[in-house]
């Protein structure tokens, strides 16, 4: 069980699934090369960024003890997933490369690693880090595919994005707190950033219904919000990192039903 919560596999088969439904959102042929290279390039990422908080901290969670007591194994299991990260490198393009490499950069400043700077401390920031993240990771290697996509599918991943990364910044409000790290939660206060993140997570649906008809997915949008809704009234400041990633993150899968009942 731990090995779910803190290992990043799950972040990891969510990054597949997000990458899967950008390739048939933007109708490009199902590549097998970008969803691979996303579920290991996701595990990379969050392991090298939990290994540098290890030396930035002075408290340690449970999340970061387990880390540390199976730090080889992550290790090694990153060093085997460069492998087809390496192999399946050689189908992208000069765009994706580029972006890839500018994530990868980010990675590096996002905790103290290659410098004393990093961008998770800057006030505000990390919600808006962790969703470019994210968003250009599964979504912006397959926009930059072919020409002539539609940028507005960006978009509505932000607005999808920025709201799950909010609650995440709710459920670390205290942990954030003592590392005297402000987040927006500590600034407008839970009320506001949860009213904020209902808010601009029904924009997303809005921005969604542009390119996924709402007349034949009509249902699906209000099982969505629905479902947004009763999770919005649980989110508060605690240590469940399972419930997090179950429920929170669920809802960027949820997404791909949309395109699968679509295609049907």
């Amino acid at each position: 069980m731990n090995f779910l919560k803190y290992s990043a596999i799950i972040p990891s088969l969510i990054a597949a699934c997000l990458t899967l439904y950008s390739l048939l959102v933007f109708k490009q042929e199902s590549s097998w090369s970008l969803i691979i290279i996303n579920f290991a390039g996701t595990f990379i990422g969050h392991n090298a960024i939990a290994q540098f908080s290890l030396f930035s901290k002075g408290v340690q969670s449970r999340r970061m003890q387990w880390q540390i007591s199976n730090r080889w194994i992550l290790v090694s299991l990153s060093t085997v997933l460069l492998i087809p990260i390496i192999i399946y490198s050689k189908n992208l393009n000069t765009q994706q490369i580029l972006n890839y490499s500018l994530l990868g950069f980010i990675i590096l400043l996002y905790e103290k690693s290659i410098c004393q700077f990093n961008l998770r401390s800057i006030s505000f920031l990390k919600p808006l880090v962790v969703s470019y993240l994210w968003v250009m990771t599964c979504v912006g290697s397959v926009y930059f595919t072919a020409k002539g996509l539609n940028i507005i599918v960006l978009l509505e991943a932000f607005c999808t994005l920025i709201p799950l990364c909010l609650f995440y910044d709710i459920r670390d409000h205290d942990y954030d707190k003592d590392q005297n790290l402000d987040t927006l939660v500590h600034k407008f206060g839970l009320e506001r950033i949860l009213s904020a993140s209902i808010r601009v997570y029904i924009i997303s649906l809005l921005i969604r219904m542009t390119f996924l008809d709402f007349s034949s997915l009509w249902y699906l949008y209000v099982i969505e919000i629905f479902l947004f809704l009763k999770l919005s009234k649980t989110i508060k400041p605690e240590k469940s990192d399972l419930k997090y990633l179950i429920l929170v993150d669920s809802f960027i899968i949820f997404k791909l039903l949309f395109v699968l009942v679509a295609s049907i």
